[in-house]
């Protein structure tokens, strides 16, 4: 039986579709309001490749469908690397369909600044350089693609964590601080954008003092950006057998699975995972 936290709403083409949770006793978020949805598009893709399709008939062609699951999306989510790609033209075209649908705009954020220490952060996912932040912020202004979220990539995770190739192993203080510059030159531009979290489950929890990390996390960000961190995405590993989830530092115990046809099962109510009433993020491998 389908738990009915969750609400799978379909997939079109590459497009990921990101799944929110709701309260389990009445099916809405905090305060009787109704879940959000994130939507990511994912890739810009090779023309005509599949992944591009999804632009073209969602926002691109003159007459483009939009699929009845759209509207119950809040926010779509576009990658930096697809920003960066995509022509001025066509992000205005994405700008105005969404301003149409009265669906939100967020920026799924490479949000560490890569420039120091020589080499470190090289290669590795979510380090960008801050004046490359700058241009895209100025490429959404002239395109009247104004951002209302910012999700950052797993800032925690690859800037204090990770052990891999090139891995920073920076302080909380400092992954904030690499965070802080990048956010700056989108703040500038779009000062009221609200910005969450993003980090991989459970590989943080199964870090052994990630609850105060994360506390910590949260009070070095505020304290560097100026702005509390409204949301986390919780980009879970669903071939996990337990998973952790997390609001503000505090641990509730759920399982996810995946079925045969693709469907999430048994998560437990760990639903208030943000403060941005009613925000969450669920992202497929």
């Amino acid at each position: 039986m389908k738990n009915p936290l969750f609400r799978r709403l379909g997939q079109s083409s590459a497009i990921a579709l990101l799944l929110c949770f709701a309260s389990a006793a009445s099916g809405s978020g905090p305060a009787g309001q109704l879940p959000k949805v994130w939507f990511s598009m994912g890739g810009w893709g090779q023309i005509p490749s599949p992944g591009h399709h999804s632009w073209e008939v969602l926002y691109l062609q003159p007459n483009g469908t939009w699929p009845a699951f759209m509207d119950h999306v809040t926010v779509v989510g576009i990658l930096t690397q697809v920003l960066v790609k995509m022509p001025d033209a066509d992000l205005a075209k994405v700008a105005a369909r969404l301003k149409e649908k009265h669906v939100a705009l967020g920026i799924e954020m490479l949000a560490q600044a890569d420039d120091a220490p020589a080499g470190c952060g090289g290669g590795v996912e979510g380090y960008y350089a801050p004046f490359m932040v700058a241009n895209i912020a100025a490429k959404l202004k002239r395109t009247g693609a104004e951002p209302s979220y910012i999700a950052m990539d797993e800032p925690l995770w690859f800037g204090h964590y990770y052990n891999g190739k090139n891995a920073c192993h920076s302080s909380i203080a400092s992954v904030a601080e690499r965070v802080a510059k990048n956010l700056r030159e989108y703040l500038k531009v779009f000062p009221n954008v609200t910005i969450g979290d993003g980090e991989p489950f459970p590989a943080i929890t199964d870090q052994p003092n990630w609850k105060d990390d994360y506390k910590h996390w949260i009070e070095a960000f505020h304290a560097k950006v100026g702005k509390e961190l409204a949301f986390t995405d919780v980009d879970i590993n669903w071939g996990g057998q337990e998973l952790a989830c997390i609001r503000r530092g505090l641990s509730v115990l759920c399982q996810g699975r995946e079925d045969a046809d693709g469907h999430y099962l048994q998560c437990a109510a760990a639903v208030r995972v943000y403060d941005q009433p009613g925000l969450a993020r669920r992202r497929r491998p």
